[in-house]
């Protein structure tokens, strides 16, 4: 068995909606406060010495506090990404920080 698997990298805007509408490419996240996820095994059937190809997303957003010293201090420096607070945004690892300028969302 053969598995890839790859991040999509969502914008600021794509990552506001979803964090908005409560949907995962348009699969409605479990909630629960302030935490949200969409994780689901594709349905399929599946054979021996058989190639399916199966797509699968998985999302998750939680709501945090992003504090800053000064709009010209990084709020996040890790590897080659370092974001300041009128940035709005922040690419990471494998994820995506979103924040509004002087307000919670």
């Amino acid at each position: 068995m053969i598995s890839d698997i790859s991040v999509l990298r969502k914008n600021r805007i794509e990552c506001l909606a979803m964090v908005e509408t409560k949907l995962c490419e348009n699969k409605i996240m479990e909630c629960d406060d302030n935490y949200c996820i969409y994780n689901k095994i594709p349905d399929g059937n599946f054979a021996c010495l058989e190639n399916k190809i199966f797509t699968s997303f998985e999302c998750i957003f939680h709501k945090k506090h992003i504090f800053a010293d000064n709009l010209n201090k990084s709020i996040y420096s890790i590897g080659i990404s370092s974001c300041l607070p009128d940035d709005l945004y922040c690419h990471l690892f494998d994820s995506i920080v979103v924040w509004n300028k002087n307000s919670e969302i």
